[in-house]
């Protein structure tokens, strides 16, 4: 099943599915590949929750089970990149919004 990251961490990741809940059953162990900035990951991971998407997209949250120390540095440098990229935006909003009330 192909699907697209909605969050990811160093310990696991929301993947955006679409029938999630006919597709993936929570305790469900699964083996997915990542295609991270620095090449393809393998991963072990398995099903925690399952959403029907009410209150997230329709998709499952995964906790991974295996990883090697180089695809955690990995994930561990996209969340700050991630993260430093959102500060950005946001600022560059407000500095916007200052724009607009002058």
């Amino acid at each position: 099943v192909e699907s697209t990251t909605f969050d990811i961490s160093e310990s696991g990741v929301f993947l955006v599915a679409a029938n999630a809940g006919a597709c993936f059953a929570p305790g469900e162990s699964l083996d997915m590949t990542l295609h991270l900035p620095e090449g393809p990951a393998k991963l072990a991971g398995r099903v925690v929750w399952v959403s029907d998407g009410r209150y997230k997209p329709e998709g499952v949250g995964v906790r991974f089970e295996r990883r090697s120390k180089e695809v955690g540095r990995a994930l561990k440098k996209l969340r700050r990149v991630k993260k430093a990229g959102a500060g950005r935006t946001d600022q560059a909003a407000k500095a916007d919004a200052a724009k607009e009330r002058a």
